[in-house]
């Protein structure tokens, strides 16, 4: 089942969510091998920038707003609803 990644603007992507992954993770293992960057340092290396436009351009999202979503993706766990006594009776 796909994620629920709906845009302001109205445009649904969870379909391209988990290949929008993939490519990013991709992406980011080449930027690491490319520049000799251990991963789990990456807070301490302040010139580390991925582009990932040719991500968007791969997957057909060209608006703005639509490529937020991506970057902006959250999570729901069932722990966190557990936590908030959302589900209490």
């Amino acid at each position: 089942m796909y994620p629920y990644i709906l845009c302001f603007c109205g445009r649904s992507h969870g379909d391209l969510y988990d290949l929008f992954q993939a490519l990013k993770r991709k992406k980011y293992d080449e930027f690491y091998a490319a520049n000799n960057i251990d991963p789990l340092m990456m807070n301490y290396s302040e010139d580390a920038r991925i582009e990932l436009r040719d991500v968007f351009d791969q997957l057909g999202i060209e608006l703005q707003c639509c490529k937020t979503r991506f970057l902006s993706e959250v999570m729901f766990d069932g722990l966190l609803v557990g936590n908030t006594g959302l589900n209490s009776h």
